[in-house]
């Protein structure tokens, strides 16, 4: 054959129904198991799995396949029925076995009447009663297997639709007739199987999954056998990429035989298959789509997430990949019961694989990291239970914008509790806790908005935890002050108040540590209160020390009389002087001394100087000096 011509043929196929039995490859296992159910009478067999896996195509195959002998099969499509009548759909399903048996038999114009529309409108039981007694006849013996593609459609619709009727009516008609069977396809929503078995009586069902390995090679060398070559590692790589998928399969196939063309090379190595992974997504765009759109919001969600958690594992060589429940941590999104199931059916509906960590299909993860960042999907996660969250949402930000905040706040917080991920919600509520001067429930806010919407949230973010930073210092909890504006500095590293503020909290601690020549005297973390937070002025233990110079001063005293007397309403402090008996004299904080002192009074008014005027580092320092000079002093303890 001659490789040189240019205009060859493309033998791959993207999206279509492959009816030619020489194109098809695979399901052995499948079609036996619909033969062997067929032959044993059973009368209902459901098939199901995920969008573009082959089902139709799988249907289309099942007449060449499956003891023609016995049965008769008519393919109907149902997906164009979801918001038709009952009398429509059975009208249209006469005519397409109407028209299938005058294909494959001799039909004389009286052997089978069409009902019209308008018939089976007035009466249904036309289609059981009349019509399908001669469709029997002219099946001579042979039954009649009702092959249906979309069979959930009918799921996904508003009234008025043949669904409120259709399936109890189909159950029905299968019982009353011995020579009627239904082979149905489910595959747009896959939580509908359960129903459905209900209602057919809990018939046999199989998923129509992914092709094994044998399969597959079959399908990348078989169409071009002579003409295009893959070598061993193109095989490999092209199998690793679409994991079996027979969709994914033919869409790089395709797009490597129309690059082989192009170029009049016909050998396909490894290399090639990776160079032309971007223009295969491309050429899928139409079968992800559709795959992508039929996931409620939170299936794609978390398929975003593990798409991006395993990128993420794969360019760090990690060996264990993050779930994707702790993933969207990371994005500020809180687990909820809808994205934990959400989680569990996409492994069921093999889109993840056991691990729930990983995407099944290395090509689907590069093209969701590439057209649905998990950053862009979670806002959706903002539109789930709207009915009940947007009038109070509404109402709260009416009540904001009329000067209501601690009303509109109380909104806010139950449109969260609603749902957790209304993120719109979440930083309002953040900008109202910043506005009433809560700073402290402001950053844990913003700490989460900040995750999900950077930018809208940044502003906001930094005010909150510069404000915050500066009411920690103002209450003197220096240690405590210096986190808020480390984390200015995560996000802004030169933010010259951050840096300020950090230089003014190191300066103060500094200030508050006074080192001995043994010990070095560090302040508590606790708030610098001088009222309740004595200096640790040595080694020494300070309940030992106190005791201690107590007793001597108590006994030195006791021996010191001064016989002069007080008047009420004075006393004698110590017996030593008169001083008024008042609570202020009584009680004194480092500004004055309570006690009369012959020795040392200079250093200990110096410092009682220094404490007035809150020069507390100049005031330790001066007690401390104090005590030096005269440790017996009780007052310096």
């Amino acid at each position: 054959m001659d490789n040189n011509y240019p205009n060859r043929p493309n033998p791959y196929i993207i999206g279509s129904i492959i009816d030619d039995p020489d194109n098809f490859f695979g399901r052995e296992s499948l079609f036996r198991f619909i033969e062997d159910n067929l032959s044993n009478k059973v009368k209902v067999i459901l098939l199901h799995g995920q969008r573009r896996i082959g089902k139709s195509s799988v249907l289309a195959q099942i007449p060449h396949t499956v003891a023609k002998d016995q049965f008769v099969f008519v393919n109907f499509d149902l997906q164009g029925y979801i918001n038709k009548p009952l009398s429509r759909l059975l009208h249209d399903l006469a005519q397409e076995i109407h028209d299938h048996l005058g294909d494959h038999f001799e039909l004389e114009p009286d052997d089978i009447t069409l009902p019209s529309e308008q018939d089976l409108n007035t009466d249904q039981a036309i289609f059981s009663n009349q019509f399908l007694p001669k469709v029997y006849q002219v099946l001579k013996g042979k039954k009649l297997v009702l092959l249906l593609d979309e069979f959930d459609v009918l799921t996904n619709h508003k009234p008025p639709s043949a669904k409120p009727i259709f399936f109890p009516y189909l159950a029905d008609l299968i019982k009353q007739h011995d020579q009627l069977f239904v082979i149905a396809v489910v595959g747009r929503n896959l939580d509908d199987l359960p129903t459905l078995i209900r209602v057919f009586g809990s018939p046999p069902y199989q998923e129509i999954g992914f092709l094994n390995d044998i399969s597959t090679r079959l399908l990348i060398t078989k169409p071009n056998q002579g003409v295009l070559t893959y070598e061993r590692n193109a095989i490999k790589a092209i199998y690793h990429l679409s994991a079996g998928h027979p969709y994914f399969t033919q869409v790089l196939c395709f797009t490597l035989f129309s690059e082989a063309r192009e170029n009049q090379n016909w050998r396909i190595s490894g290399l090639d298959v990776e160079l032309i992974v971007n223009q295969a997504i491309e050429n899928a765009q139409g079968g992800l789509a559709w795959l992508w759109d039929g996931l409620p919001i939170p299936e794609q969600v978390v398929f975003s997430a593990v798409a991006e958690a395993q990128q993420r594992g794969i360019s760090q060589n990690q060996r264990v990949l993050e779930d994707p429940l702790s993933f969207l941590k990371r994005y500020g999104v809180i687990q909820t019961k809808s994205l934990y199931q959400a989680t569990k059916r996409l492994k069921n509906y093999s889109f993840l694989d056991d691990t729930e960590c990983r995407v099944k299909v290395p090509l689907v993860r590069r093209w969701l990291v590439k057209y649905h960042p998990l950053r862009q999907e979670i806002l959706a996660l903002e539109t789930l239970d709207q009915d009940q969250t947007d009038p109070i949402y509404q109402l709260a930000t009416a009540r904001y914008q009329q000067g209501q905040i601690q009303t509109a706040l109380m909104f806010y917080q139950e449109v969260l509790q609603l749902n957790p991920n209304h993120f719109s919600a979440l930083l309002a509520l953040a900008e109202g806790y910043l506005q009433v001067k809560n700073f402290r429930k402001a950053v844990e806010l913003y700490r989460r908005a900040y995750q999900v919407k950077p930018v809208q949230s940044k502003e906001g973010w930094l005010r909150s935890l510069l404000n915050y930073g500066d009411q920690l210092i103002e209450q003197q909890t220096f240690t405590k002050a210096k986190k808020p504006f480390q984390q200015v500095l995560e996000i802004e590293p030169d933010h010259p108040l951050a840096l300020q503020k950090l230089e003014y909290i190191d300066a103060k601690i500094e200030a508050f540590t006074i080192k001995t020549p043994h010990t070095p005297i560090i302040p508590s973390h606790t708030p610098i209160n001088p009222v309740h937070t004595p200096l640790n002025l040595t080694r020494l233990g300070i309940g030992k020390l106190v005791a201690a110079l107590a007793m001597i001063t108590l006994v030195g005293l006791s021996a010191y009389q001064v016989p002069t007397s007080c008047q009420t309403p004075v006393e004698k402090v110590f017996r030593i002087r008169c001083v008024a008996n008042t609570i202020s004299r009584n009680i004194s904080r480092g500004e004055r001394s309570l006690f009369p002192r012959i020795e040392n009074k200079e250093k200990f008014d110096r410092a009682t100087e220094a404490f007035r005027k809150a020069n507390y580092a100049e005031a330790a320092q001066s007690f401390y000096q104090a005590w030096q000079a005269n440790p017996n002093d009780p007052e310096l303890l």
